[in-house]
């Protein structure tokens, strides 16, 4: 049997906890090509210029079928990405010369980057989660500073999660 619970402001540890099972599922089902559109998961499209998060309704569905937000399936394929950019630099390292391989980890870097803080930035204007409720009360450079900051403070738990 499942219960849903809704815990309205989570301790780091439980969200930490949340967030590593949450990436686990959503790892399994990208594995086994269900539900997720291969076109996300695939390297030409993971680290394009163009936005490779995912559509709401692939989120709803992913959720639905993990009985988990589509907020927390954002999370989870952000965290699934990062592991997958850590693995691609990690592997062109061994083939590629250091110009080259500077010059794509870079590339995709940046992809990630925006891509994070758009997912990031719709979580601040909705006040889903564990962000701030009080973010479209803020001045454009606030909004900026907390952002930045959002970012820094996500990838800093993402990796925790990957190791």
């Amino acid at each position: 049997d499942n219960c849903e619970i809704l815990v309205q402001a989570p301790a780091p540890a439980f969200a930490a906890l949340r967030n590593r099972i949450d990436h686990a599922l959503v790892s399994v089902l990208i594995e086994q090509t269900q539900v997720i559109p291969r076109k996300f998961t695939q390297p030409p499209h993971l680290f394009s210029i163009e936005d490779t998060s995912l559509p709401d309704e692939v989120l709803v569905e992913v959720g639905s079928s993990l009985n988990i937000t589509p907020e927390q399936v954002a999370i989870a394929f952000d965290i699934w990405k990062l592991g997958e950019l850590e693995k691609t630099i990690r592997i062109t390292a061994k083939t590629a010369s250091t110009a080259m391989v500077h010059e794509m980890s870079a590339s995709m870097e940046t992809s990630y980057k925006s891509t994070l803080k758009r997912t990031l930035l719709k979580a601040l204007r909705n006040g889903h989660g564990e962000l701030d409720l009080n973010f479209n009360s803020m001045e454009p450079t606030e909004q900026k500073e907390h952002l930045e900051e959002c970012f820094n403070d996500a990838i800093v738990r993402y990796l925790s999660i990957l190791k």
